[in-house]
C-alpha cells in the first residue's frame, strides 16, 4: 500500500477518533442559548478553530460548522489525488443537486428570500456551479439560465418541458442523474474487492434514503403521488430488485411500502416514518462503523468516514435549530442520528 494510501486510513481513523459522543451531543443540545453552545462546541477539537470568533447567530454557527467539515475533507481528499482518486468530487456533485433542489422548492413555496439568506459562501467556492447567479433567479426559467453550461442544464431544462413540472419530479429526475453519475465514478475510481465495498453501502444507504423518501411522500404529500414518476431503470446501486422498485414506487400508502421493505428483507419496526427512520439507519450506522474500524481499502474507509461526518454535521445543526426555534431539548434527541 503507498505512503498516500496509508494517510488516507490514518487520517480518517483519526478523524472518526475525535466524533462527538453520546453524552457531548446531550451536553450541546440541553444548551440554553446559542451563545453556551457556541462556547461549548469550541471545546471539541473538530470544531473549536472554525467557531472562535463567529457572530452568534444560528447562520453564522450552521456556516462555522460546515467550514470546519470541509477543512477535514480538504485534508483527505489532498490525499486521494496523491493518489490518483476522484471519489472526493463525490461530496461536491452531492452538494451542488442539494442546492439545486433547495432553490427550487423554495421557488414552489414563494420563499425565495431564504435561499439568500443562507447561501454559504465557503461552499460557492468549491462548486462549480453559480449559487449567486442561482440565488438571483427568481423563477424555474432563471434557475435554468444559471445552469447553463453545466452538467444540470438538461435534467432541469427536461423536467420544465413537462405539463405539469412538480418539486418531486425535479427531485427524482436529479437523484437519478446523481445515480447514474456515482455509478461511473465508482467504476472508474475503484477495483475488485474496494469497489465491492463501497457498492455494497451505496446500495444500503441509497435503499434506506429511497424507502424513507416514499414513506414521507404518502404521508405529507400524498396529492403529489403521480404515476408519471417511475421506478429507476439502473439497478447497479440498489438491492432490490426491478419487481419491488416497481412496487415501491407504485405504492399509495405506508404500509404498502412497509410491506414491500419487508418482503425485501428490511426488518424492523417500519410501522410508520419516524420508527422507519430509525430501524433504517441504525442498520446502515452499523455497516459503516465496522467498515470504518476493519476494512483495509483506503477508498472505503474514506466514503464511511465522510458519510458519519456529514450526519455529524447535520446532527449540529439540528441542535442550532431547535435551540434557535426553542424546541425542547427531548424532542431535538430524538431527531439526532449518533452512535
Amino acid at each position: 500500500m503507498s505512503k498516500a494510501s496509508n494517510a488516507v486510513l490514518a487520517l480518517c481513523r483519526a478523524y472518526y477518533g475525535k466524533r462527538l459522543s453520546e453524552e457531548q451531543y446531550f451536553q450541546l443540545s440541553a444548551c440554553r442559548s446559542l451563545s453556551e453552545f457556541a462556547s461549548a462546541l469550541k471545546s471539541y477539537p473538530l470544531y473549536s478553530s472554525a467557531v472562535q470568533n463567529v457572530s452568534i447567530d444560528s447562520l453564522a454557527l450552521e456556516e462555522a460548522v460546515t467550514v470546519a467539515a470541509f477543512g477535514r475533507y480538504d485534508s483527505i481528499c489532498r490525499y486521494e489525488r496523491a493518489i490518483g482518486d476522484r471519489f472526493y468530487e463525490y461530496f461536491l456533485v452531492r452538494a451542488e443537486i442539494d442546492e439545486i433542489l433547495k432553490r427550487t422548492i423554495l421557488i414552489f413555496g414563494n420563499n425565495s428570500e431564504e435561499y439568500v439568506l443562507r447561501l454559504s459562501p465557503f461552499i460557492e467556492k468549491r462548486v462549480s456551479i453559480d449559487l449567486f447567479s442561482l440565488a438571483r433567479a427568481e423563477t424555474f426559467s432563471e434557475v435554468l439560465l444559471s445552469l447553463e453550461g453545466t452538467r444540470y442544464f438538461d435534467t432541469y431544462g427536461k423536467v420544465l418541458q413537462e405539463p405539469n413540472p412538480t418539486y418531486l419530479k425535479f427531485e427524482d429526475a436529479f437523484e437519478k442523474l446523481f445515480d447514474a453519475y456515482l455509478s461511473e465514478l465508482v467504476k472508474k475510481c475503484f477495483r475488485g474487492g474496494e469497489r465491492n465495498e463501497i457498492i455494497e453501502i451505496i446500495k444500503m444507504q441509497r435503499d434506506a434514503r429511497l424507502i424513507l423518501r416514499r414513506m414521507r411522500i404518502c404521508k405529507y404529500y400524498p396529492e403529489l403521488l403521480s404515476p408519471d414518476i417511475q421506478a429507476p431503470k439502473d439497478l447497479s446501486l440498489t438491492s432490490l430488485s426491478k419487481k419491488e422498485l416497481g412496487m415501491l414506487y407504485s405504492a399509495r400508502s405506508r404500509e404498502e411500502i412497509a410491506s414491500v421493505a419487508e418482503k425485501a428483507g428490511f426488518k424492523g419496526d417500519l410501522s410508520d416514518v419516524d420508527k422507519a427512520d430509525v430501524t433504517l439507519y441504525a442498520r446502515l450506522f452499523a455497516h459503516i462503523k465496522k467498515k470504518l474500524r476493519f476494512s483495509s481499502f483506503p477508498g472505503t474507509v474514506t466514503y464511511c468516514y465522510l458519510f458519519l461526518s456529514e450526519n455529524e454535521v447535520r446532527n449540529l445543526k439540528r441542535i442550532i435549530e431547535g435551540i434557535k426555534y426553542d424546541i425542547p431539548r427531548e424532542e431535538i434527541k430524538q431527531k439526532l442520528f449518533y452512535e
